[in-house]
């Protein structure tokens, strides 16, 4: 379970920001990040075999997925209402922590 659950209810808390910005500002936050570590991984080797750290056979298969899914993602949160997004991010933070 990624920490969007946590960041977002607290950024509408705290800092009093609506659901969508407070979407927005997670998953911006969470993309910095991705890109702060590949820059902070990308040169480095693996310790037992020769081969650099990441791995990007994983990749492949999985951003085309992550993409699709990202895609949609801002295309229901502009059309629904902010209660169903509500309704459905809580769902799938339910069904990831089984």
């Amino acid at each position: 379970m990624g920490g969007g659950a946590i960041v977002i209810p607290m950024l509408m808390f705290f800092f009093k920001v609506e659901q969508r910005e407070a979407i927005a500002i997670s998953t911006f936050s969470i993309f910095a990040g991705s890109i702060t570590r590949f820059l902070v991984t990308y040169k480095k080797r693996h310790p037992k075999k020769d081969a650099p750290c990441i791995d990007y056979s994983v990749i492949s298969v999985m951003m085309p997925a992550v993409f699709v899914g990202s895609s949609a993602g801002v295309f229901f949160n502009t059309i629904m209402p902010p209660v169903v997004t509500m309704v459905c991010l809580t769902f799938a933070s339910l069904l990831s922590s089984i």
